[in-house]
């Protein structure tokens, strides 16, 4: 679904990342903001945890949601198949799944928690 995850490593191997993200397409009353503050926010935890050479506990990461559907396809509330086949809105017919195959992200693991857990309590 092209959902990206960006995970750092804690001193506990073999938990699931408690993830800070969002998606990058922007919801129409959103604002203008809407969801890529969320992305830059994770990216900028991360970058801090580097540059100031803080271990964590456990994993944390930054998540990318392609857009609203793929973090539902993610959490099992939409079918892959329905999602794989939006269309894009406008005057094109191009599906989700062409287009996410054309740009080189429909990807080959798993859209799903299960492939991908988060650490959440």
């Amino acid at each position: 679904m092209g959902n990206i995850f960006a995970i750092r490593r804690g001193r506990h191997r073999g938990y699931p990342p408690t993830c800070a993200g969002s998606h990058l397409d922007t919801q129409p009353t959103g604002g203008r903001y809407d969801g890529i503050l969320g992305v830059c926010s994770g990216l900028e935890m991360l970058r801090v945890l580097h540059e100031e050479k803080i271990e964590t506990d456990f994993p944390v990461g930054v998540v990318n949601w392609t857009n609203m559907v793929a973090s539902g396809v993610w959490a099992g509330e939409i079918p892959l198949e329905r999602a794989h086949h939006l269309k894009e809105v406008g005057n094109g017919g191009r599906t989700m799944k062409q287009e996410l195959a054309r740009i080189g992200y429909l990807g080959k693991m798993d859209a799903s928690y299960r492939a991908m857990p988060l650490g959440v309590d």
